[in-house]
């Protein structure tokens, strides 16, 4: 268990970087952001309340990359929103 607390932060960081970092790259090369509203509100949501549980249960080490995923998600909503 003690494996899954060191790598989760760290797998939660790539898929937010890699998945949403290539639609942000993209949208600015294409002038087109692919996500749907959908995935990117459900998307956001999920991470404001991963922080909140994590908040609530003393769990506190996923908070920075949950906040980092929120603040992601967020500024590609604003640049599907811009596009």
């Amino acid at each position: 268990m003690k494996l899954f607390s060191k790598i989760s932060p760290w797998i939660i960081f790539l898929y937010i970087t890699l998945g949403a970092g290539y639609e942000i790259f993209t949208g600015f090369l294409t002038g087109k952001v692919e996500a749907s509203y959908p995935f990117i509100g459900f998307s956001f949501l999920i991470f404001v309340c991963r922080v909140g549980y994590a908040l609530e249960a003393s769990a506190t080490k996923t908070v920075a990359v949950d906040v980092y995923g929120a603040v992601v998600m967020s500024c590609l909503l604003i640049l599907k929103l811009c596009l």
